[in-house]
């Protein structure tokens, strides 16, 4: 790996905010497949700061290849409770395949989580079959019929909205 590489991994690695954000966006800025490689391969530190600070230079380059990554680390259940800007890192990306998975994290994630990926729902298009819209109603009834909290109330009438366009179209 070429010194300087080498050298940003390391302050991205760091504990420190602003400096691994820095060398998170000169990584972005490089962009090389080795700058890249790099990035993604911070998705899975066990630092929530790196793997922020990867995932936001991510964003910044709509790295499309990261998104694999992106969903291991979200899905990785020892980031359940700081995985929100991982989420906000696809938000930019192409997630038309995505469907079922962002479904479940706005039914299921924490309240970032669910927040960001309902906007994804609402925003992208969607390549949905018959059986993927069916599976996601029985899933929403199934969350309506086990928990009717007041706070979940508007985000279960958005879920139904999505479903309801995606039907007619």
């Amino acid at each position: 790996m070429n010194p300087s590489l080498h050298s940003l991994r390391n302050v991205l690695e760091s504990e420190n905010w602003e400096a691994a954000c820095g060398a998170a966006q000169m990584l972005g800025s490089l962009s090389t497949q080795e700058a890249d490689q790099v990035l993604i391969e911070a998705l899975g530190s066990a630092s929530a700061l790196t793997r922020n600070s990867a995932a936001l230079a991510i964003r910044d380059r709509k790295l499309q290849k990261a998104v694999p990554a992106l969903i291991q680390a979200i899905l990785n259940p020892a980031n359940v409770n700081h995985r929100g800007t991982l989420v906000y890192a696809l938000e930019v990306m192409d997630c038309c395949e995505l469907f079922p998975f962002l479904f479940r994290l706005a039914l299921e994630g924490n309240y970032e989580c669910r927040i960001i990926a309902l906007g994804i729902l609402w925003d992208k298009g969607f390549y949905v079959s018959d059986d993927e819209l069916n599976e996601a109603e029985l899933l929403l009834a199934e969350h309506l019929n086990a928990s009717m909290a007041a706070k979940d109330t508007a985000l279960y009438v958005d879920l139904l909205k999505v479903l309801k366009n995606l039907r007619e179209e």
